[in-house]
């Protein structure tokens, strides 16, 4: 019994070491990813991913411009809808705690709408984001209810329609505990203004006293502070799925050795920064060719019309199947608006059908947001590739004009027809080859015709280049 066991495991193995690795393989993120495939909300085991998006020009010391990094908090917006819910990982603003009132004019009040909070919300939405990225930021009304916090039992008041329209926005009290949003305790809140923990605001209006806000204590408390103190900002907001169309890694991502018609193969991704490609409307690129066809290693061109010209603006291509793209390249950088260009098959594509997503696309670096045209898509055949260099014979056949019946079939009998440069050209160095007459093999003889295939292999060279 035992060896009838151990023989049927090596057989089980025998058999799981025949099937594709990929079948017991789970897919993992790729470096550029169609749409938001590659992006999920915080994950209690992986944490959080990450999107970098608008530039932030610091307005002294105690920040650092550059790039925005966001959390993504949830895989949808924080109305429930589709879009993804981002919050800044760090704290923004000016001077040494901030700088950011949430109303600085006596009477004082909490109502977030027409406060100085949100009034620098609308300055950093028009400030620190590109129109292209503000058209993809969604307007987002929604009611607050009553929310009592967890520690010291902070109670925040109910808001109808305290977010009315809103881009940007902080977060509410209860967001802010939102343990699916990664707020498990107070260490989850903490985050950094400058180099040190700071004080961040929140938009529920305390229900006590018109004079207390919502806020976030260097220490992670959820609390309330006067609204007439001035603190940090975290802003959030919602993105629009519908317009990205695609991801890559924040960093490398897009090879820049897709240029000159070449693609890049796109690899797994086990990071968590990303960097987003959005659809740029104002732009009607277009290729005329709806299918192309060829071999690894064979050229398709392209001729394309309605292409942006200028700074970092490029005609781009990803190869994509059912599973996701394969490859992507910078083919080209267009002259005028329209013109061809050519990329090059990669050589390891395995035969199949592809997609080809061909679009003008601005190209801005690594942590900076790209723009693009919609997808001109063009079917791709990949075709078999050819064997290299395999040795060839000749056949042909000839009609019997009646002086050949005594000439045997099945390679009984040869004929000399023809020349071809076959031996060496002697011992005097020259190299080369003598033309020699052709020896060929009868194949058969039947119906006045002989059917021929030459005695030794003539050439060699490949079958298709």
């Amino acid at each position: 019994m035992k060896q009838r066991i151990v023989s049927i495991l090596l057989t089980l193995a025998m058999c799981l070491s025949l099937l594709p690795a990929t079948a017991f393989a789970a897919e993992g993120d790729k470096t550029i990813m169609l749409g938001t495939s590659g992006i999920s909300g915080y994950d209690s085991t992986k944490g959080y991913d990450y999107i970098y998006y608008g530039n932030w020009s610091a307005p002294d010391n105690y920040t650092t411009s550059g790039p925005i990094k966001w959390r993504v908090l949830g895989e949808q917006t924080n109305t429930k809808n589709e879009g993804l819910f981002l919050l800044s990982d760090v704290l923004l603003g000016t001077g040494t705690y901030g700088g950011v009132y949430f109303d600085s004019t006596s009477p004082y009040g909490n109502a977030w709408q027409g406060s100085d909070a949100q009034d620098w919300c609308k300055t950093f939405y028009s400030d620190s984001l590109t129109t292209q990225e503000q058209s993809a930021v969604l307007e987002t009304t929604k009611s607050d209810t009553a929310f009592t916090s967890s520690t010291y039992s902070v109670p925040f008041a109910a808001s109808e329609n305290i977010l009315n329209g809103d881009k940007v926005f902080f977060l509410s009290a209860e967001e802010a505990e939102n343990s699916a949003y990664g707020f498990q305790n107070d260490t989850a809140r903490i985050a950094n203004y400058g180099n040190s923990a700071g004080v961040w605001w929140l938009r529920s209006p305390y229900a006590i006293y018109s004079y207390g806000a919502g806020a976030v204590y260097y220490s992670g408390l959820v609390y309330i502070i006067s609204v007439n103190d001035a603190w940090a900002a975290r802003p959030a907001f919602n993105l629009n799925l519908n317009s990205v169309l695609f991801t890559s890694a924040a960093a490398g991502g897009k090879s820049a050795s897709g240029m000159d018609s070449g693609l890049t193969a796109v690899d797994d991704y086990t990071g968590s920064e990303w960097k987003l490609t959005l659809l740029d409307k104002s732009r009607s690129f277009a290729v005329t060719e709806t299918t192309a066809s060829g071999k690894p290693g064979d050229t398709v061109t392209l001729h394309y019309a309605g292409a942006t010209t200028g700074t970092n603006e490029y005609i781009s291509v990803i190869i994509a199947d059912s599973s996701g793209a394969q490859y992507y390249g910078r083919v080209a950088q267009p002259g005028g608006e329209s013109g061809t260009a050519t990329l090059s098959i990669p050589a390891d594509l395995a035969p199949g059908s592809y997609t080809l997503n061909v679009f003008s696309e601005q190209y801005n670096g690594d942590y900076k947001t790209d723009y693009a045209s919609a997808f001109a898509e063009v079917a791709l055949t990949v075709e078999e590739a050819a064997a290299p260099g395999i040795d060839t014979g000749k056949a042909i056949q000839l009609v019997d004009s009646g002086t050949a019946a005594n000439i045997g079939g099945g390679q009984a009998d040869n004929v000399y027809f023809g020349t071809y440069q076959q031996s060496s050209a002697g011992s005097d160095g020259s190299g080369g080859y003598n033309t020699d007459p052709i020896k060929w093999r009868v194949l058969k003889n039947e119906d006045r015709q002989l059917f021929l295939l030459s005695d030794q292999n003539l050439d060699v060279f490949q079958y298709h280049t």
